[in-house]
């Protein structure tokens, strides 16, 4: 008995249906942290188009830079890249401990779909992480850098204690010399096999 071929995209009517939870569970989400259509008319279109096509970019560059970091084993195609960022990124944001699910998720369905190695999946996931924090750092330092003046004056003010200036810099220029060494290592080697 011949039998038929598995319907990769699942019932679409079950796929209706969860579209439709999906988007009731986003309503409530937004009526009930306090956000009134008020507000959002204040923030107006331009605002939200603007929210989105910052959100679209910045899911496009992280798609493109795990593309690459995943290429060398497999050919994912960048649509398929983007899927399973998204699909990771929503388990991350909806679960408790969702970052770790979320990574994890990720690296399964390269492997799944692409037959990417959960070796290279995972050292990609990691290099890009570890690139982001590094860039995140780099933008808080040259921040920190910009307002040392200012936060030196008012450092008992704000915190309480004088040199508030000085523990923030070296905590954050801290984050930058311990990711550059474990980027490099990440990059050069095969650190995950």
């Amino acid at each position: 008995m011949a039998m038929a071929p598995a319907n990769k995209s699942g019932n679409p009517g079950v796929n209706l249906l969860l579209a439709v939870a999906g988007l009731a569970l986003f309503i409530y989400l937004v009526a009930s942290s306090g956000v009134t259509l008020e507000l959002i008319f204040q923030v107006g279109g331009g605002g939200f188009g603007l929210l989105v096509l910052i959100s679209g970019v910045v899911i496009l560059l992280d798609s493109v830079a795990l593309y690459f970091a995943v290429a060398h084993a497999g050919q994912p195609g960048l649509t398929g890249v983007v899927q399973a960022r998204l699909g990771g990124d929503a388990m991350q944001n909806a679960l408790p401990g969702g970052v770790v699910l979320g990574e994890a998720f990720k690296a399964m369905i390269l492997r799944r779909r692409y037959g990417i190695p959960l070796s290279d999946g995972a050292a990609g996931l990691v290099t890009i992480k570890l690139g982001l924090g590094l860039s995140q750092a780099t933008f808080i330092l040259i921040g920190l850098c910009l307002s040392y003046a200012l936060l030196r004056a008012r450092s008992a003010e704000l915190l309480g204690f004088n040199g508030a200036h000085l523990v923030a810099l070296a905590l954050t220029a801290g984050m930058v010399v311990l990711m550059m060494p474990l980027i490099y290592l990440m990059i050069r080697g095969r650190s995950f096999q």
